[in-house]
């Protein structure tokens, strides 16, 4: 008779950030953004990703119009950095509805 322990249920802990907006994009996401950008799927796309949501949801939580304005232009250059080319405001509008993200205001990337 055996009087091994039994193994205990696997408990993943996660450290909140002060942004309670963090963001974790599925692998089924991140390839459906690669296909609307163009880009290559790869293993480092969701976590760029779920960075890029925590900047939009980060610029939408902003009170003053000019400071939104900028926090989203420059996320929407992170998109497109990410993208690997320049994304047109319609392709930043979609792949924002992919992540669940607002309607952001500019829609501009620059």
């Amino acid at each position: 008779m055996s009087t091994a322990p039994k193994a205990l249920p696997t408990q993943v802990a996660t450290t909140p950030k002060a942004d309670h907006h963090k963001t974790e994009v599925t692998k089924t996401q991140a390839d459906a953004v690669a296909k609307e950008l163009g880009a290559k799927p790869s293993d480092t796309l969701a976590v760029q990703l779920g960075k890029y949501a925590e900047q939009m949801h980060a610029a939408a939580a902003l009170k003053d119009t000019a400071q939104r304005g900028k926090a989203v232009t420059e996320a929407r250059r992170q998109l497109s950095s990410i993208a690997g080319k320049p994304v047109t405001p319609e392709q930043a509008a979609k792949v924002d509805g992919l992540l669940g993200l607002p309607a952001a205001q500019p829609a501009t990337v620059q």
